[in-house]
């Protein structure tokens, strides 16, 4: 019975493993993105968020920039 358990749980812990390192190699940064890099540019200004929104349109404005050229190349 022990022997049992112990199958199953190293099984479940290899399936975990496998998909964890499989979600973590095919991670996007879509949408969520913005958010992230708002709260990032907030916590290194807090008193300016005129300063934080241009700093995160000009990043998002970069990043599109760079896709298009991306895409347009392929």
């Amino acid at each position: 019975m022990k022997v049992e358990w112990r199958l199953s749980f190293l099984f479940i812990i290899s399936i975990l493993a496998a998909l964890t390192f499989w979600n973590y190699q095919n991670k996007v940064y879509d949408w969520d993105m913005p958010g992230y890099l708002g709260s990032m540019y907030t916590s290194e200004f807090p008193n300016s968020p005129d300063k934080v929104r241009l700093s995160l349109m000009m990043k998002s404005k970069k990043k599109l920039l760079q896709t298009i050229i991306q895409i347009s190349s392929e």
